[in-house]
């Protein structure tokens, strides 16, 4: 019998000034939430962005000020930028807290490619401070978290964009050494078909690793998923799943031994183009080990949701951009289940017009112990 669902919004950060973007989350050692995001003037971030994280001490209800990680200098005619994409958080089990971004440097006015890297930013007291960037030198882009697996090994995914046929391709790199260097890419999806990206790495307790990755075709095709039997060196796949429209999947596991996927669903190319909804897919996996252990269920299991807000010259809200969440309560994780209006239909919005686009504001899910998500319901206008 499903329970019914108590849902309520907590806005965590709202500045109508600023285009607030590509949220992220994780449990850090002390047991705060701290989210991640990036602050810039629009959707593509060509005048600047900063990378900013905030802090809950009381599971969400309320958040830190902000505190900068990064505070980009603003692109200048014949200067070099750095413009940062979408940034991750993680904790690893030896208490460091590792938040990571692509970033491409380019001369101004734009180049189309510039200079790719994923960079790195370690805090060892908690995420009260941050290293200086660490760049890795690895290719692949728009990274997932970085994975830590059983063995100690580190995972980090990311997209390349093949140069014969133009397709998105998913590819991990390897690290034994705490993220002190890491290896060469390894495929993990390029079926030739398709376009994979926005991949998400899961441990499951019997040792596989499976890869949920969205397809970027905009025709409202299903996520993929990708199987590897020996800690990520060679994968299986990739295989469709149910999760129709997947995009940005995050994977967990719940402590019933459960795996739990969020996603956007977006059926572009389908009769619901102009909505965006946010999902999640739950399936039982059969493993030889059984349930994974509470305290891992959700160590790096976190996912925050943006919510829209588009005012016009008068300062009024002319259309208003609603989410709803529900969040069932373990040691460690948390999940958003929500609906979503979107006003771009999937099209990118050119930087002179991000005056439209005021505010993304975010959402963290609050809901009652055991609770389960009822249906989704469709925003109202």
């Amino acid at each position: 019998m499903t329970e019914k669902v108590t849902t309520e919004y907590v806005t965590v950060t709202r500045n109508d000034e600023v285009y607030e973007c590509f949220p992220d989350m994780t449990r850090l050692p002390s047991g705060d939430l701290m989210v991640i995001y990036r602050e810039s003037e629009s959707h593509e971030g060509y005048e600047y962005c900063n990378l900013v994280v905030r802090r809950s001490q009381d599971e969400g209800v309320t958040w830190s000020e902000r505190q900068a990680i990064v505070e980009g200098p603003r692109a200048k005619e014949g200067r070099e930028y750095v413009k940062y994409n979408c940034p991750r958080i993680c904790a690893l089990s030896d208490g460091r807290v590792a938040a990571i971004c692509d970033e491409n440097v380019f001369d101004v006015p734009r180049e189309p490619e510039g200079r790719r890297d994923i960079v790195i930013w370690w805090s060892e007291d908690d995420g009260r401070s941050w290293s200086e960037p660490v760049r890795t030198g690895i290719r692949p882009w728009l990274p997932d978290k970085i994975r830590e697996l059983s063995d100690g090994t580190l995972l980090l995914g990311g997209q390349v964009v093949r140069d014969d046929t133009g397709l998105l391709t998913w590819h991990c790199c390897r690290s034994e050494d705490g993220g002190q260097s890491w290896s060469e890419p390894i495929t993990i999806a390029d079926d030739g078909q398709f376009h994979h990206c926005e991949g998400s790495i899961l441990e499951l307790p019997g040792g596989e690793l499976v890869c949920y990755m969205r397809e970027n075709s905009h025709q409202g095709y299903p996520g993929y998923k990708c199987i590897s039997r020996d800690k990520g060196l060679t994968w299986e796949g990739p295989y469709r799943t149910l999760m129709a429209g997947c995009e940005r999947p995050v994977g967990g596991m719940l402590e019933s031994g459960k795996v739990l996927v969020t996603y956007r669903s977006n059926m572009r190319g389908a009769a619901c183009g102009k909505q965006n909804q946010f999902a999640s897919s739950c399936s039982t996996m059969t493993t030889t080990r059984g349930r994974i252990p509470a305290t891992q269920a959700g160590r790096s299991f976190g996912m925050a949701a943006s919510c829209a807000s588009t005012t016009s010259s008068a300062r009024r809200p002319w259309h208003s951009f609603a989410a709803g969440f529900s969040r069932r309560r373990t040691s460690r994780l948390g999940y958003p289940i929500s609906d979503v209006r979107h006003p771009t239909n999937g099209k990118r919005r050119r930087a002179d017009e991000s005056a439209k686009m005021r505010s993304h504001t975010y959402f963290q899910a609050r809901g009652g112990p055991g609770t389960s998500p009822a249906p989704s319901q469709p925003a109202k206008r």
